[in-house]
Protein backbone atom coordinates (compact mmCIF):
# COMPACT_ATOMS: atom_id res chain seq x y z
CA UNK A 1 0.00 0.00 0.00
CA UNK A 2 1.18 3.43 -0.62
CA UNK A 3 0.12 6.65 1.31
CA UNK A 4 0.93 9.67 0.07
CA UNK A 5 2.14 10.99 3.11
CA UNK A 6 4.15 8.18 4.34
CA UNK A 7 7.56 8.19 3.40
CA UNK A 8 9.75 10.31 0.39
CA UNK A 9 8.88 9.03 -3.11
CA UNK A 10 12.02 7.24 -3.69
CA UNK A 11 15.74 6.20 -1.94
CA UNK A 12 19.27 6.72 -2.60
CA UNK A 13 20.95 3.43 -1.38
CA UNK A 14 24.26 4.26 0.67
CA UNK A 15 26.89 2.69 -0.61
CA UNK A 16 27.84 0.82 2.79
CA UNK A 17 24.10 -0.47 2.64
CA UNK A 18 24.75 -3.06 -0.35
CA UNK A 19 25.13 -6.67 1.02
CA UNK A 20 27.12 -8.50 -0.81
CA UNK A 21 28.47 -11.88 0.82
CA UNK A 22 25.92 -11.72 3.93
CA UNK A 23 24.16 -14.73 4.89
CA UNK A 24 20.61 -15.62 5.17
CA UNK A 25 20.45 -15.78 8.86
CA UNK A 26 22.05 -12.10 8.99
CA UNK A 27 19.60 -10.49 7.10
CA UNK A 28 16.84 -12.27 8.49
CA UNK A 29 17.82 -10.80 12.00
CA UNK A 30 18.13 -7.11 10.79
CA UNK A 31 13.99 -7.64 8.97
CA UNK A 32 13.01 -8.47 12.31
CA UNK A 33 11.33 -11.94 10.91
CA UNK A 34 12.03 -13.84 13.88
CA UNK A 35 9.72 -13.30 16.56
CA UNK A 36 10.37 -13.09 20.36
CA UNK A 37 9.34 -16.51 20.83
CA UNK A 38 11.65 -17.89 17.68
CA UNK A 39 15.42 -17.94 17.52
CA UNK A 40 16.80 -16.88 14.28
CA UNK A 41 18.29 -20.66 13.34
CA UNK A 42 14.18 -21.97 13.45
CA UNK A 43 13.36 -18.84 11.34
CA UNK A 44 15.90 -20.24 8.74
CA UNK A 45 14.93 -23.49 8.84
CA UNK A 46 11.84 -22.79 8.24
CA UNK A 47 12.36 -20.45 5.02
CA UNK A 48 14.79 -23.63 3.93
CA UNK A 49 11.48 -25.79 4.26
CA UNK A 50 9.29 -23.20 2.62
CA UNK A 51 7.47 -24.24 -0.64
CA UNK A 52 8.26 -21.69 -3.39
CA UNK A 53 6.58 -22.07 -6.88
CA UNK A 54 6.68 -26.01 -6.33
CA UNK A 55 10.37 -26.18 -5.41
CA UNK A 56 11.32 -26.98 -1.32
CA UNK A 57 15.00 -27.56 0.26
CA UNK A 58 14.38 -30.57 2.45
CA UNK A 59 17.87 -29.73 4.39
CA UNK A 60 17.47 -27.67 7.61
CA UNK A 61 20.08 -25.18 7.77
CA UNK A 62 20.70 -24.83 4.20
CA UNK A 63 19.78 -21.53 3.28
CA UNK A 64 22.34 -20.26 6.66
CA UNK A 65 24.98 -20.39 4.04
CA UNK A 66 23.09 -18.83 0.52
CA UNK A 67 24.27 -15.57 -0.73
CA UNK A 68 21.29 -12.99 -0.28
CA UNK A 69 21.87 -11.46 -3.65
CA UNK A 70 21.91 -15.17 -5.61
CA UNK A 71 17.94 -15.90 -4.06
CA UNK A 72 15.58 -15.54 -6.93
CA UNK A 73 13.47 -12.35 -7.11
CA UNK A 74 10.21 -14.58 -7.05
CA UNK A 75 11.57 -15.75 -3.28
CA UNK A 76 12.35 -12.32 -2.43
CA UNK A 77 9.34 -11.26 -3.19
CA UNK A 78 7.15 -14.25 -1.47
CA UNK A 79 9.46 -13.56 1.78
CA UNK A 80 8.92 -9.58 1.79
CA UNK A 81 4.99 -10.06 1.34
CA UNK A 82 5.01 -12.43 4.33
CA UNK A 83 6.64 -9.91 6.18
CA UNK A 84 4.29 -7.33 5.56
CA UNK A 85 1.54 -7.86 8.08
CA UNK A 86 -1.25 -6.39 6.09
CA UNK A 87 -1.28 -5.64 1.64
CA UNK A 88 -2.52 -2.29 3.41
CA UNK A 89 0.09 -1.75 5.89
CA UNK A 90 3.35 -2.20 3.75
CA UNK A 91 5.47 0.80 5.73
CA UNK A 92 7.92 -2.37 5.77
CA UNK A 93 8.92 -1.81 1.99
CA UNK A 94 10.12 1.17 2.41
CA UNK A 95 12.61 -0.03 5.20
CA UNK A 96 13.88 -2.90 2.73
CA UNK A 97 13.70 -0.36 -0.17
CA UNK A 98 17.41 0.64 1.96
CA UNK A 99 18.85 -2.59 3.00
CA UNK A 100 20.71 -2.78 -0.63
CA UNK A 101 20.50 -2.15 -4.23
CA UNK A 102 18.74 -5.76 -4.91
CA UNK A 103 16.29 -5.09 -2.69
CA UNK A 104 15.67 -1.53 -3.91
CA UNK A 105 15.74 -3.19 -7.69
CA UNK A 106 12.89 -6.01 -6.73
CA UNK A 107 10.60 -3.11 -4.94
CA UNK A 108 10.67 -1.23 -8.12
CA UNK A 109 9.39 -3.67 -9.97
CA UNK A 110 5.48 -4.60 -10.37
CA UNK A 111 4.46 -7.11 -8.28
CA UNK A 112 1.71 -7.86 -5.68
CA UNK A 113 3.77 -6.20 -3.59
CA UNK A 114 2.09 -3.03 -4.55
CA UNK A 115 -1.12 -4.08 -5.57
CA UNK A 116 -3.31 -1.96 -3.11
CA UNK A 117 -2.51 1.72 -3.08
CA UNK A 118 -4.68 4.46 -0.55
CA UNK A 119 -4.35 7.87 -1.52
CA UNK A 120 -5.74 11.34 -0.44
CA UNK A 121 -5.17 13.61 -3.10
CA UNK A 122 -5.05 17.13 -1.40
CA UNK A 123 -1.59 15.57 -0.40
CA UNK A 124 -0.41 15.22 -3.83
CA UNK A 125 -0.11 19.08 -4.48
CA UNK A 126 0.50 20.57 -7.35
CA UNK A 127 3.99 20.54 -8.94
CA UNK A 128 7.43 18.77 -7.33
CA UNK A 129 5.16 16.51 -5.23
CA UNK A 130 3.28 15.01 -7.81
CA UNK A 131 5.89 15.17 -9.89
CA UNK A 132 7.87 13.31 -7.68
CA UNK A 133 4.75 10.92 -6.80
CA UNK A 134 4.35 10.09 -10.65
CA UNK A 135 7.94 9.40 -11.24
CA UNK A 136 7.90 6.86 -8.28
CA UNK A 137 5.10 5.44 -9.04
CA UNK A 138 5.63 4.87 -12.69
CA UNK A 139 7.30 1.67 -12.40
CA UNK A 140 5.05 -0.21 -10.17
CA UNK A 141 2.10 0.98 -11.55
CA UNK A 142 1.53 -2.60 -13.50
CA UNK A 143 1.33 -4.06 -10.27
CA UNK A 144 -1.52 -1.95 -8.59
CA UNK A 145 -4.86 -3.56 -8.87
CA UNK A 146 -6.71 -2.01 -6.11
CA UNK A 147 -6.74 1.78 -5.45
CA UNK A 148 -8.93 3.75 -2.59
CA UNK A 149 -8.96 7.51 -3.19
CA UNK A 150 -10.24 10.16 -1.12
CA UNK A 151 -11.24 13.59 -2.16
CA UNK A 152 -11.55 16.95 -0.15
CA UNK A 153 -10.81 19.93 -2.48
CA UNK A 154 -12.45 20.84 -6.37
CA UNK A 155 -8.86 19.78 -7.86
CA UNK A 156 -9.74 16.29 -8.00
CA UNK A 157 -10.56 15.94 -11.61
CA UNK A 158 -6.48 16.68 -12.63
CA UNK A 159 -5.14 14.81 -9.91
CA UNK A 160 -7.54 11.70 -10.92
CA UNK A 161 -6.66 11.81 -14.36
CA UNK A 162 -3.42 11.72 -13.29
CA UNK A 163 -4.01 8.69 -11.32
CA UNK A 164 -6.00 6.99 -14.50
CA UNK A 165 -3.16 7.07 -16.80
CA UNK A 166 -0.61 4.99 -14.22
CA UNK A 167 -3.20 2.89 -13.14
CA UNK A 168 -5.78 2.38 -15.50
CA UNK A 169 -5.22 -0.52 -17.16
CA UNK A 170 -4.29 -2.81 -14.33
CA UNK A 171 -6.93 -1.24 -11.31
CA UNK A 172 -9.39 -4.21 -10.75
CA UNK A 173 -10.95 -2.31 -7.49
CA UNK A 174 -11.64 1.23 -7.43
CA UNK A 175 -12.95 2.84 -4.42
CA UNK A 176 -14.16 6.99 -4.48
CA UNK A 177 -14.94 8.43 -1.88
CA UNK A 178 -14.65 12.09 0.18
CA UNK A 179 -11.81 12.67 2.48
CA UNK A 180 -14.18 13.97 5.41
CA UNK A 181 -17.49 15.05 6.75
CA UNK A 182 -18.41 18.63 4.02
CA UNK A 183 -15.92 18.20 1.71
CA UNK A 184 -16.21 18.71 -2.11
CA UNK A 185 -18.16 15.23 -3.75
CA UNK A 186 -17.67 13.79 -6.51
CA UNK A 187 -17.53 15.89 -9.53
CA UNK A 188 -19.06 15.03 -12.98
CA UNK A 189 -15.21 15.52 -14.49
CA UNK A 190 -13.67 12.76 -12.20
CA UNK A 191 -16.69 10.56 -12.63
CA UNK A 192 -16.02 10.74 -16.41
CA UNK A 193 -12.58 9.63 -16.08
CA UNK A 194 -14.05 6.28 -14.62
CA UNK A 195 -14.49 5.15 -18.15
CA UNK A 196 -11.12 4.81 -19.21
CA UNK A 197 -10.69 1.97 -16.30
CA UNK A 198 -11.84 -0.64 -18.49
CA UNK A 199 -10.38 -3.54 -16.80
CA UNK A 200 -12.59 -2.54 -13.21
CA UNK A 201 -14.40 -5.57 -11.37
CA UNK A 202 -15.06 -4.24 -8.31
CA UNK A 203 -16.39 -0.04 -7.61
CA UNK A 204 -17.37 1.78 -4.45
CA UNK A 205 -18.77 5.24 -5.23
CA UNK A 206 -19.15 7.12 -2.01
CA UNK A 207 -20.41 11.37 -2.36
CA UNK A 208 -23.60 13.50 -2.00
CA UNK A 209 -25.73 13.60 -4.37
CA UNK A 210 -23.89 10.66 -6.83
CA UNK A 211 -27.11 9.08 -7.98
CA UNK A 212 -28.16 12.66 -9.32
CA UNK A 213 -25.03 12.63 -11.32
CA UNK A 214 -24.78 11.23 -15.01
CA UNK A 215 -23.29 7.65 -14.43
CA UNK A 216 -23.08 6.99 -18.20
CA UNK A 217 -19.56 6.54 -18.03
CA UNK A 218 -20.14 3.56 -15.94
CA UNK A 219 -21.17 1.79 -19.11
CA UNK A 220 -17.86 1.58 -20.96
CA UNK A 221 -16.95 -0.76 -18.27
CA UNK A 222 -18.25 -4.04 -19.29
CA UNK A 223 -16.36 -6.45 -17.22
CA UNK A 224 -17.70 -5.18 -14.03
CA UNK A 225 -18.78 -7.68 -11.11
CA UNK A 226 -19.52 -5.70 -8.20
CA UNK A 227 -20.70 -1.91 -7.93
CA UNK A 228 -21.68 -0.05 -4.28
CA UNK A 229 -22.77 3.35 -4.73
CA UNK A 230 -23.92 5.26 -1.64
CA UNK A 231 -25.22 8.66 -2.68
CA UNK A 232 -26.82 10.52 0.63
CA UNK A 233 -27.97 14.34 0.65
CA UNK A 234 -29.98 14.21 -2.49
CA UNK A 235 -31.84 16.85 -4.23
CA UNK A 236 -34.71 14.98 -5.85
CA UNK A 237 -35.86 11.70 -5.49
CA UNK A 238 -35.07 8.84 -8.45
CA UNK A 239 -34.91 5.34 -9.87
CA UNK A 240 -31.65 3.08 -10.85
CA UNK A 241 -29.71 5.41 -12.78
CA UNK A 242 -30.08 3.36 -16.49
CA UNK A 243 -26.29 3.30 -16.86
CA UNK A 244 -26.29 0.94 -14.17
CA UNK A 245 -28.70 -1.65 -15.86
CA UNK A 246 -26.32 -1.72 -18.70
CA UNK A 247 -23.91 -3.85 -16.87
CA UNK A 248 -24.98 -7.38 -17.66
CA UNK A 249 -21.82 -8.41 -16.54
CA UNK A 250 -22.78 -7.50 -12.53
CA UNK A 251 -23.34 -10.11 -9.58
CA UNK A 252 -23.37 -7.57 -6.75
CA UNK A 253 -25.40 -4.76 -6.75
CA UNK A 254 -25.17 -2.70 -3.52
CA UNK A 255 -27.22 1.19 -3.20
CA UNK A 256 -26.94 2.90 -0.57
CA UNK A 257 -29.43 6.08 -1.23
CA UNK A 258 -32.35 7.92 1.18
CA UNK A 259 -34.10 8.99 -1.70
CA UNK A 260 -34.13 5.78 -4.18
CA UNK A 261 -37.85 5.86 -5.19
CA UNK A 262 -37.96 2.99 -7.71
CA UNK A 263 -36.59 -0.51 -8.43
CA UNK A 264 -37.94 -0.60 -12.16
CA UNK A 265 -38.93 -3.48 -14.67
CA UNK A 266 -35.24 -2.89 -15.81
CA UNK A 267 -33.59 -4.08 -13.45
CA UNK A 268 -34.70 -7.60 -14.90
CA UNK A 269 -31.75 -7.25 -17.74
CA UNK A 270 -29.05 -8.07 -15.26
CA UNK A 271 -29.20 -11.62 -16.03
CA UNK A 272 -25.99 -12.53 -13.64
CA UNK A 273 -27.00 -10.60 -10.75
CA UNK A 274 -26.67 -12.89 -7.40
CA UNK A 275 -26.49 -10.03 -4.62
CA UNK A 276 -28.81 -7.41 -4.28
CA UNK A 277 -28.92 -4.94 -1.32
CA UNK A 278 -30.76 -2.26 -0.90
CA UNK A 279 -30.26 0.47 2.38
CA UNK A 280 -32.12 3.53 3.25
CA UNK A 281 -34.70 4.16 0.65
CA UNK A 282 -37.36 6.07 2.31
CA UNK A 283 -40.35 5.95 0.12
CA UNK A 284 -39.67 2.51 -2.18
CA UNK A 285 -41.78 1.10 -5.06
CA UNK A 286 -40.94 -2.35 -6.16
CA UNK A 287 -41.80 -3.57 -9.96
CA UNK A 288 -42.22 -6.69 -11.28
CA UNK A 289 -38.67 -7.16 -12.82
CA UNK A 290 -37.30 -7.82 -9.57
CA UNK A 291 -39.38 -10.93 -9.84
CA UNK A 292 -37.57 -11.89 -13.08
CA UNK A 293 -33.84 -12.75 -11.89
CA UNK A 294 -32.98 -15.99 -11.90
CA UNK A 295 -29.70 -16.22 -11.04
CA UNK A 296 -30.45 -13.63 -7.91
CA UNK A 297 -29.30 -15.74 -4.58
CA UNK A 298 -29.17 -13.17 -1.51
CA UNK A 299 -32.05 -9.96 -1.40
CA UNK A 300 -31.74 -8.06 1.76
CA UNK A 301 -33.86 -4.41 2.32
CA UNK A 302 -32.36 -2.60 5.18
CA UNK A 303 -33.96 0.57 6.91
CA UNK A 304 -36.32 0.35 3.85
CA UNK A 305 -40.00 2.22 4.06
CA UNK A 306 -41.75 -0.27 1.69
CA UNK A 307 -44.64 2.12 -0.38
CA UNK A 308 -48.06 0.82 0.48
CA UNK A 309 -50.58 0.90 -2.52
CA UNK A 310 -53.57 -0.10 -0.21
CA UNK A 311 -55.33 0.26 2.75
CA UNK A 312 -55.49 -2.63 4.48
CA UNK A 313 -52.73 -3.54 6.77
CA UNK A 314 -52.87 -7.43 6.58
CA UNK A 315 -52.04 -7.10 2.86
CA UNK A 316 -48.32 -6.43 1.19
CA UNK A 317 -49.13 -4.89 -2.25
CA UNK A 318 -45.53 -3.64 -2.61
CA UNK A 319 -44.35 -7.20 -3.05
CA UNK A 320 -44.15 -8.07 -6.54
CA UNK A 321 -44.55 -11.69 -8.21
CA UNK A 322 -41.31 -13.79 -6.67
CA UNK A 323 -41.64 -16.75 -8.83
CA UNK A 324 -38.76 -16.15 -11.13
CA UNK A 325 -36.67 -15.84 -8.62
CA UNK A 326 -35.23 -19.59 -8.68
CA UNK A 327 -32.09 -19.16 -7.30
CA UNK A 328 -32.84 -17.09 -4.17
CA UNK A 329 -31.84 -18.55 -0.82
CA UNK A 330 -31.33 -15.84 1.12
CA UNK A 331 -34.25 -12.98 1.73
CA UNK A 332 -33.90 -10.18 5.03
CA UNK A 333 -35.79 -7.31 5.78
CA UNK A 334 -33.72 -5.40 8.14
CA UNK A 335 -36.05 -2.67 10.48
CA UNK A 336 -38.33 -2.39 7.57
CA UNK A 337 -41.30 0.60 7.73
CA UNK A 338 -44.61 -0.03 6.54
CA UNK A 339 -44.04 -3.59 6.41
CA UNK A 340 -47.45 -4.65 7.51
CA UNK A 341 -48.55 -7.11 9.68
CA UNK A 342 -48.26 -10.21 7.52
CA UNK A 343 -45.01 -11.68 5.61
CA UNK A 344 -45.67 -11.07 1.87
CA UNK A 345 -47.71 -14.04 0.03
CA UNK A 346 -45.22 -14.18 -3.10
CA UNK A 347 -42.53 -15.08 0.01
CA UNK A 348 -44.33 -18.87 -0.59
CA UNK A 349 -43.47 -19.07 -4.11
CA UNK A 350 -39.69 -19.15 -3.71
CA UNK A 351 -38.93 -22.78 -4.05
CA UNK A 352 -34.94 -22.34 -3.43
CA UNK A 353 -35.43 -20.09 0.36
CA UNK A 354 -33.37 -21.53 2.71
CA UNK A 355 -32.63 -18.09 4.78
CA UNK A 356 -35.39 -16.13 6.04
CA UNK A 357 -34.83 -12.82 8.36
CA UNK A 358 -37.26 -10.37 9.54
CA UNK A 359 -36.02 -7.96 12.21
CA UNK A 360 -38.92 -5.49 12.97
CA UNK A 361 -38.48 -2.36 15.12
CA UNK A 362 -40.62 -3.20 18.54
CA UNK A 363 -43.28 -0.63 18.85
CA UNK A 364 -46.77 -0.76 21.10
CA UNK A 365 -48.30 -0.15 17.75
CA UNK A 366 -47.51 -3.47 16.30
CA UNK A 367 -49.88 -6.18 16.45
CA UNK A 368 -48.36 -9.77 16.18
CA UNK A 369 -46.92 -11.01 12.72
CA UNK A 370 -49.12 -13.13 10.68
CA UNK A 371 -47.57 -15.95 8.46
CA UNK A 372 -49.54 -16.17 5.14
CA UNK A 373 -51.39 -19.28 4.10
CA UNK A 374 -49.29 -22.52 3.02
CA UNK A 375 -46.23 -20.68 4.83
CA UNK A 376 -45.42 -24.34 5.09
CA UNK A 377 -44.97 -24.95 1.56
CA UNK A 378 -40.70 -23.63 2.30
CA UNK A 379 -40.48 -26.75 4.70
CA UNK A 380 -38.26 -28.73 1.98
CA UNK A 381 -35.90 -26.32 1.52
CA UNK A 382 -35.97 -23.60 4.52
CA UNK A 383 -32.96 -24.16 7.44
CA UNK A 384 -33.38 -20.60 9.31
CA UNK A 385 -35.73 -18.34 10.50
CA UNK A 386 -34.96 -15.30 12.02
CA UNK A 387 -37.59 -13.08 13.78
CA UNK A 388 -37.34 -10.08 15.61
CA UNK A 389 -40.23 -8.38 17.61
CA UNK A 390 -42.90 -10.64 16.02
CA UNK A 391 -45.30 -10.01 19.28
CA UNK A 392 -46.10 -13.66 19.85
CA UNK A 393 -47.20 -15.48 22.85
CA UNK A 394 -46.34 -18.88 22.00
CA UNK A 395 -44.35 -19.99 18.83
CA UNK A 396 -47.05 -20.32 15.68
CA UNK A 397 -48.08 -23.93 14.92
CA UNK A 398 -47.15 -23.46 11.23
CA UNK A 399 -43.45 -23.24 12.34
CA UNK A 400 -43.51 -26.21 13.62
CA UNK A 401 -44.10 -28.07 10.30
CA UNK A 402 -40.54 -26.68 9.11
CA UNK A 403 -39.14 -30.25 9.89
CA UNK A 404 -35.50 -29.05 8.08
CA UNK A 405 -34.83 -25.93 10.21
CA UNK A 406 -31.15 -25.72 12.09
CA UNK A 407 -31.68 -22.38 12.93
CA UNK A 408 -35.55 -20.90 15.03
CA UNK A 409 -34.24 -17.22 16.36
CA UNK A 410 -37.73 -15.77 17.50
CA UNK A 411 -35.89 -12.49 19.75
CA UNK A 412 -38.19 -9.81 21.70
CA UNK A 413 -41.59 -11.44 20.72
CA UNK A 414 -43.03 -11.49 24.36
CA UNK A 415 -42.98 -15.02 23.73
CA UNK A 416 -44.65 -16.58 27.58
CA UNK A 417 -44.81 -20.31 26.18
CA UNK A 418 -42.01 -22.77 25.46
CA UNK A 419 -44.01 -25.99 25.17
CA UNK A 420 -43.34 -29.62 24.26
CA UNK A 421 -44.10 -28.97 20.35
CA UNK A 422 -40.73 -27.73 19.89
CA UNK A 423 -39.68 -31.18 19.83
CA UNK A 424 -41.16 -32.05 16.16
CA UNK A 425 -37.94 -30.12 14.82
CA UNK A 426 -36.02 -32.77 15.42
CA UNK A 427 -32.74 -30.90 13.33
CA UNK A 428 -32.87 -27.99 15.30
CA UNK A 429 -29.21 -27.15 16.25
CA UNK A 430 -30.03 -23.58 17.57
CA UNK A 431 -33.28 -22.86 19.19
CA UNK A 432 -32.97 -18.48 20.43
CA UNK A 433 -35.76 -17.01 22.21
CA UNK A 434 -34.11 -14.76 23.73
CA UNK A 435 -35.02 -11.33 25.08
CA UNK A 436 -39.04 -12.83 26.36
CA UNK A 437 -39.00 -11.45 29.53
CA UNK A 438 -41.83 -13.64 31.16
CA UNK A 439 -40.99 -16.71 29.26
CA UNK A 440 -41.70 -20.26 30.88
CA UNK A 441 -40.07 -23.42 29.78
CA UNK A 442 -43.01 -26.45 30.20
CA UNK A 443 -41.82 -29.38 32.29
CA UNK A 444 -42.94 -31.85 29.98
CA UNK A 445 -40.42 -30.99 26.66
CA UNK A 446 -38.48 -34.14 25.66
CA UNK A 447 -35.56 -32.64 25.71
CA UNK A 448 -33.78 -36.44 24.98
CA UNK A 449 -35.12 -36.38 21.13
CA UNK A 450 -33.96 -33.07 20.23
CA UNK A 451 -30.65 -35.30 19.33
CA UNK A 452 -29.32 -31.84 16.99
CA UNK A 453 -29.42 -28.89 19.70
CA UNK A 454 -25.99 -27.51 20.39
CA UNK A 455 -26.89 -24.44 21.37
CA UNK A 456 -30.36 -23.23 23.60
CA UNK A 457 -30.02 -19.21 23.91
CA UNK A 458 -32.23 -18.07 26.71
CA UNK A 459 -30.63 -14.50 27.55
CA UNK A 460 -32.04 -11.43 28.85
CA UNK A 461 -35.50 -13.69 29.72
CA UNK A 462 -35.69 -11.89 32.70
CA UNK A 463 -38.46 -13.99 34.88
CA UNK A 464 -37.53 -17.18 33.91
CA UNK A 465 -36.61 -19.29 36.64
CA UNK A 466 -34.84 -22.43 36.84
CA UNK A 467 -36.74 -25.43 37.40
CA UNK A 468 -37.02 -29.34 36.68
CA UNK A 469 -38.09 -28.49 32.53
CA UNK A 470 -34.86 -27.20 32.54
CA UNK A 471 -32.98 -29.97 34.21
CA UNK A 472 -33.89 -31.98 31.52
CA UNK A 473 -31.51 -30.47 29.48
CA UNK A 474 -28.65 -32.72 30.39
CA UNK A 475 -30.44 -34.87 28.31
CA UNK A 476 -29.66 -33.68 25.22
CA UNK A 477 -26.66 -35.81 23.26
CA UNK A 478 -25.01 -32.54 21.22
CA UNK A 479 -25.51 -29.66 23.79
CA UNK A 480 -22.25 -27.35 23.78
CA UNK A 481 -23.95 -24.34 25.24
CA UNK A 482 -26.46 -22.53 27.58
CA UNK A 483 -27.01 -19.23 27.57
CA UNK A 484 -28.89 -17.69 30.84
CA UNK A 485 -27.21 -14.32 30.78
CA UNK A 486 -29.49 -11.70 31.95
CA UNK A 487 -31.97 -14.17 33.65
CA UNK A 488 -32.29 -12.23 36.67
CA UNK A 489 -34.50 -15.04 38.29
CA UNK A 490 -32.91 -17.54 36.81
CA UNK A 491 -29.56 -16.78 38.25
CA UNK A 492 -29.54 -15.98 42.18
CA UNK A 493 -26.45 -17.94 43.95
CA UNK A 494 -28.96 -19.35 46.58
CA UNK A 495 -31.16 -20.60 43.76
CA UNK A 496 -30.92 -24.60 44.22
CA UNK A 497 -32.40 -25.97 40.80
CA UNK A 498 -29.48 -23.72 38.76
CA UNK A 499 -27.02 -25.46 41.12
CA UNK A 500 -28.39 -28.70 40.44
CA UNK A 501 -28.37 -28.19 36.40
CA UNK A 502 -24.94 -27.72 36.96
CA UNK A 503 -23.96 -30.18 38.53
CA UNK A 504 -26.29 -32.94 36.41
CA UNK A 505 -24.37 -31.08 33.36
CA UNK A 506 -21.19 -31.74 34.52
CA UNK A 507 -22.14 -34.92 35.84
CA UNK A 508 -23.65 -36.26 32.75
CA UNK A 509 -22.09 -34.97 29.89
CA UNK A 510 -19.03 -36.97 28.21
CA UNK A 511 -18.37 -33.75 26.21
CA UNK A 512 -17.56 -29.98 26.89
CA UNK A 513 -20.61 -27.44 27.98
CA UNK A 514 -20.10 -23.78 28.32
CA UNK A 515 -23.16 -22.33 30.63
CA UNK A 516 -23.02 -18.32 30.06
CA UNK A 517 -24.53 -17.18 33.79
CA UNK A 518 -22.98 -13.57 34.23
CA UNK A 519 -23.83 -11.44 37.42
CA UNK A 520 -21.99 -8.18 36.82
CA UNK A 521 -18.68 -8.68 35.36
CA UNK A 522 -18.11 -12.47 36.34
CA UNK A 523 -18.50 -15.35 33.52
CA UNK A 524 -19.57 -18.51 35.37
CA UNK A 525 -18.28 -20.61 32.83
CA UNK A 526 -17.64 -24.53 33.20
CA UNK A 527 -15.88 -25.56 30.43
CA UNK A 528 -14.60 -23.69 27.02
CA UNK A 529 -16.77 -24.15 24.03
CA UNK A 530 -16.04 -26.00 21.04
CA UNK A 531 -16.64 -25.79 17.35
CA UNK A 532 -20.65 -25.39 16.27
CA UNK A 533 -19.03 -26.83 12.65
CA UNK A 534 -18.29 -22.70 11.76
CA UNK A 535 -22.70 -22.02 11.87
CA UNK A 536 -24.16 -19.30 11.15
CA UNK A 537 -26.15 -17.97 14.07
CA UNK A 538 -26.84 -14.76 13.33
Amino acid sequence: MYKADAVPFDYAVPASSEVRSSSLTSVVTQLHLASSNMSVDSVADELALMDVDGHSSRQPGALKKANILSLPTNVLINVFAKACPSPYDNRLLYVLSMVCKKFAAVLRQPNELWSVMMLSLPRLQEGPRLASFVAWALPRAAGVQELTVRFTNHHQAMKFQVLVGLFGVSLRTLGMSPGCHGAVPLQQPTLNLIGYCTGLETLELTSDAVMTRDLSPLSLVRGLECLQVTSFNDPVSYAIHPAILTLTSLRELSLRALSLELIQDGISMLKNLEVLEVVGARSLRLEPGIGMLAKLKSLEFNSCEIHQTSSSPQQAPWCPPLGGLVSLTSLTFLSPRKFGQMIPAPVMELRALRRLKLLRIASKQFAPLMLPPGFASLAPTLTEVVLESADWPAIPQALFQLTQLRLLAVRASGLRDLTAQISMLRELRRLDVSRSRDLEVHEDIPWASMTSLRSLDLSECRHLRVTTALTGLAELPQLRVISLHGCTAATQPSDAALNKLLKVIKANKPVRVKVIIQRKDVDYTLHELHDLDNMDLS
